[in-house]
């Protein structure tokens, strides 16, 4: 994970390339096998990990190019999570460590897009690839899933290339750790 300066920069640069829209970027879900006990081992999407930084199922994250504001969606840990999988981070520290603006419970992501729709805005969203985010995506914005890879923004695809292709140093520093393993 990088700095969240880091984060904030790539959303600030962007966020430049839009309007008044919105940018959509839905982290991956855990996928049950055959059972919701027995998943896959989780990868999440990676330009949600890009923008956003974390590696954490049922998150999604928001850049709001007209208010200037980035907020985070996930859930804080229950009580029984911490049980099960130990200590656990927060909603709050996961928004300071993405240098987002805010980090709200990912229940508010549908108003907050219905809303921003009744006003006129567009909702910006990659071509999703999971069964899991096909659903999301219907859920959130009432396109059927069959149609969801149609309705995915080629703008948003194009400028989230044109920025990662370009590596600051710190990526180039991280890649090379790797590389050297």
């Amino acid at each position: 994970m990088f700095t969240a300066d880091t984060y904030i920069r790539r959303r600030d640069l962007l966020r430049k390339k839009f309007g008044s829209d919105l940018l959509l970027f839905l982290g991956n879900q855990i996928s049950p096998i055959n059972s919701s006990d027995m998943a896959y081992p989780f990868r999440q999407d990676s330009s949600f990990l890009y923008f956003f930084g974390h590696n954490i199922p049922d998150m999604a994250g928001l850049i709001d190019t007209e208010s200037g504001t980035d907020i985070l969606f996930g859930r804080d840990p229950s009580a029984e999570s911490a049980q099960w999988y130990g200590p656990q981070v927060n909603l709050e520290t996961l928004r300071q460590t993405s240098g987002s603006v805010k980090a709200l419970e990912l229940e508010m992501l549908k108003p907050m897009l219905e809303k921003a729709m009744r006003q006129g805005r567009r909702v910006h969203f990659l071509p999703p690839y999971k069964g899991e985010n096909l659903l999301h995506i219907h859920q959130l914005l009432g396109i059927e899933p069959s149609m969801a890879p149609a309705h995915a923004s080629t703008k948003l695809i194009q400028e989230v290339i044109a920025l990662r292709e370009i590596k600051s140093t710190d990526e180039v520093r991280e890649i090379e750790s790797a590389v050297d393993l």
